[in-house]
Protein backbone atom coordinates (compact mmCIF):
# COMPACT_ATOMS: atom_id res chain seq x y z
CA UNK A 1 0.00 0.00 0.00
CA UNK A 2 2.75 2.44 0.90
CA UNK A 3 4.66 1.86 -2.36
CA UNK A 4 1.50 2.37 -4.41
CA UNK A 5 0.70 5.56 -2.56
CA UNK A 6 4.28 6.78 -3.04
CA UNK A 7 4.01 6.24 -6.79
CA UNK A 8 0.53 7.77 -7.10
CA UNK A 9 0.89 10.50 -4.49
CA UNK A 10 0.57 13.47 -6.89
CA UNK A 11 -2.58 12.22 -8.68
CA UNK A 12 -4.17 11.21 -5.36
CA UNK A 13 -3.52 14.59 -3.76
CA UNK A 14 -4.63 16.37 -6.93
CA UNK A 15 -7.88 14.41 -7.06
CA UNK A 16 -8.62 14.85 -3.36
CA UNK A 17 -7.65 18.50 -2.81
CA UNK A 18 -6.73 20.56 -5.89
CA UNK A 19 -9.52 23.09 -6.36
CA UNK A 20 -10.13 26.65 -5.32
CA UNK A 21 -7.23 28.07 -3.30
CA UNK A 22 -5.45 24.68 -3.26
CA UNK A 23 -3.38 25.13 -6.43
CA UNK A 24 -0.73 23.04 -8.20
CA UNK A 25 1.99 24.38 -5.90
CA UNK A 26 0.04 23.24 -2.82
CA UNK A 27 -0.49 19.85 -4.48
CA UNK A 28 3.26 19.43 -5.00
CA UNK A 29 4.03 20.45 -1.40
CA UNK A 30 1.42 18.06 -0.01
CA UNK A 31 2.60 15.22 -2.25
CA UNK A 32 6.17 15.82 -1.03
CA UNK A 33 5.05 15.40 2.61
CA UNK A 34 2.94 12.37 1.66
CA UNK A 35 6.05 10.70 0.23
CA UNK A 36 7.66 10.74 3.67
CA UNK A 37 4.47 9.76 5.50
CA UNK A 38 4.29 6.70 3.23
CA UNK A 39 7.62 5.53 4.62
CA UNK A 40 6.04 5.28 8.06
CA UNK A 41 2.75 3.60 7.10
CA UNK A 42 4.03 0.13 7.97
CA UNK A 43 5.22 1.20 11.40
CA UNK A 44 1.99 3.03 12.15
CA UNK A 45 -0.14 0.10 11.05
CA UNK A 46 1.85 -2.35 13.18
CA UNK A 47 1.94 -0.16 16.29
CA UNK A 48 -1.21 -1.53 17.97
CA UNK A 49 -0.51 -5.10 16.87
CA UNK A 50 3.00 -4.99 18.31
CA UNK A 51 1.77 -3.43 21.55
CA UNK A 52 -0.70 -6.30 21.92
CA UNK A 53 2.22 -8.69 21.43
CA UNK A 54 3.90 -7.13 24.44
CA UNK A 55 0.68 -7.27 26.45
CA UNK A 56 0.33 -10.99 25.67
CA UNK A 57 3.80 -11.43 27.17
CA UNK A 58 2.54 -9.57 30.28
CA UNK A 59 4.88 -6.71 29.46
CA UNK A 60 3.16 -3.32 29.64
CA UNK A 61 6.33 -1.47 30.53
CA UNK A 62 8.18 -1.83 27.20
CA UNK A 63 5.44 -0.24 25.03
CA UNK A 64 5.30 2.67 27.47
CA UNK A 65 9.08 3.15 27.44
CA UNK A 66 9.22 2.85 23.65
CA UNK A 67 6.33 5.34 23.37
CA UNK A 68 8.15 7.87 25.54
CA UNK A 69 11.38 7.27 23.62
CA UNK A 70 9.51 7.70 20.35
CA UNK A 71 8.19 11.08 21.43
CA UNK A 72 11.72 12.19 22.38
CA UNK A 73 13.17 10.84 19.13
CA UNK A 74 10.39 12.54 17.18
CA UNK A 75 11.25 15.91 18.74
CA UNK A 76 14.96 15.49 17.95
CA UNK A 77 14.26 14.34 14.38
CA UNK A 78 11.77 17.18 13.85
CA UNK A 79 14.45 19.69 14.73
CA UNK A 80 17.16 17.90 12.73
CA UNK A 81 15.15 17.25 9.56
CA UNK A 82 13.12 20.44 9.37
CA UNK A 83 16.01 22.38 7.85
CA UNK A 84 17.07 20.07 5.02
CA UNK A 85 13.67 18.56 4.15
CA UNK A 86 11.30 21.36 5.25
CA UNK A 87 7.80 19.99 5.97
CA UNK A 88 8.85 16.63 4.51
CA UNK A 89 11.25 16.28 7.45
CA UNK A 90 8.36 16.60 9.88
CA UNK A 91 6.55 13.82 8.05
CA UNK A 92 9.66 11.62 7.99
CA UNK A 93 10.29 12.12 11.71
CA UNK A 94 6.93 10.54 12.57
CA UNK A 95 7.97 6.92 13.22
CA UNK A 96 8.36 4.30 15.97
CA UNK A 97 10.59 1.58 17.35
CA UNK A 98 8.07 -0.90 18.76
CA UNK A 99 8.63 -3.58 16.10
CA UNK A 100 12.35 -3.65 16.82
CA UNK A 101 11.73 -3.82 20.59
CA UNK A 102 9.22 -6.71 20.33
CA UNK A 103 11.53 -8.66 18.07
CA UNK A 104 14.35 -8.19 20.57
CA UNK A 105 12.07 -9.21 23.46
CA UNK A 106 10.75 -12.36 21.78
CA UNK A 107 14.26 -13.50 20.79
CA UNK A 108 15.50 -12.93 24.33
CA UNK A 109 12.68 -14.95 25.92
CA UNK A 110 10.20 -13.96 28.61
Amino acid sequence: MSVGLMVLRVPVVKLAFQRGAFDAEATEATAFALLFFCMGITGFSLRDLVSRGFYSLHDTRTPMIVGIGTVGLNIVLNLALLGPLKHGGLALAAGGGRVWALRRRVRGGC
